[in-house]
């Protein structure tokens, strides 16, 4: 990866961080968690170009292999456990717990 593309991803993932902050910390009701899950939802499907839901069906060798470099691993990890909270606070507790595991699973 050239020192531009690093760059270009190092501000994707700071610009995915900032607006997945801001959803996490609107979450304060059920109406608002479902938002937020919206836009985290929009959010890695801009920054990854797959759905959670595609990467969520995929087995952890090839999450690995889609998502790529370690970097976007990370953030793909990140982006997990922020769904495991929001769904934990909507009362989610099995589907966050998944999501927690497959987590694990993939190096969180």
């Amino acid at each position: 990866m050239s020192l531009f593309e690093r760059d270009w991803l190092k501000r994707q993932l700071a610009e995915l961080a900032e607006a997945v902050g801001r959803a996490v910390g609107a979450a304060r009701t059920e109406e608002n968690i479902d938002e937020a899950l919206d836009l985290l939802e929009r959010e890695a499907r801009e920054r990854f170009g797959l759905s959670p839901e595609t990467l969520d069906r995929l087995d952890a060798t090839s999450v690995r292999m889609m998502v790529g470099d370690p970097e976007r691993m990370a953030a793909w990890i990140w982006i997990l456990e922020r769904r495991a909270e929001l769904l934990e606070a909507r009362g989610d507790g099995a589907l966050a717990q998944a999501l927690r595991d497959r987590a694990a699973a993939l190096g969180g």
